[in-house]
């Protein structure tokens, strides 16, 4: 989980003038989250994200005055769920780069530590489309294997 703060020097204040998502909302990296004035500023600044996932919780108020450091939001990642050609469809992230950039382990090691496991199924019925996946935890894979498309 990620807790940003607003970029302050030293010293500053600034006051969250509104939020663009609110709680529970899908965010992609770079997107905007929340305007906000810098004590002493004539022009509102942006804050945006810094990883996809979705807006848990806002810790600051729309109004409220916050310094250096202080922790306005908190956001986790996105699970990277559901995925289309590569590209997850919640948070439009390639996974399938990211994955290519890591190193790699054993199926069954995976499945030991609780990894999530892959599925691939079709979207439309028995056509299968080998472009949609799905990932599920280890007890959800168990689950979806009774019901594969």
């Amino acid at each position: 989980m990620e807790r940003p703060a607003l970029p302050l020097s030293d010293g500053e204040r600034a006051t969250i003038t509104s939020w663009l998502v609110s709680e529970g909302d899908s965010m992609h990296d770079g997107q905007p989250l929340a305007k906000y004035l810098v004590e002493g500023g004539a022009r509102e600044k942006l804050l945006t994200a810094r990883t996809a996932g979705t807006l848990s919780k806002i810790l600051a108020q729309e109004g409220a005055e916050v310094g250096e450091g202080e922790e306005v939001c908190e956001v986790e990642g996105c699970p990277h769920d559901e995925l289309f050609n590569g590209i997850c469809a919640s948070c439009g992230e390639d996974v399938d780069e990211l994955e290519r950039n890591l190193p790699r382990r054993s199926t069954d090691e995976d499945e030991s530590r609780g990894a999530p496991a892959s599925k691939q199924f079709g979207m439309f019925g028995s056509m299968a489309h080998p472009s949609f996946r799905s990932r599920f935890g280890p007890l959800s894979s168990r689950t979806a294997s009774h019901r594969e498309l």
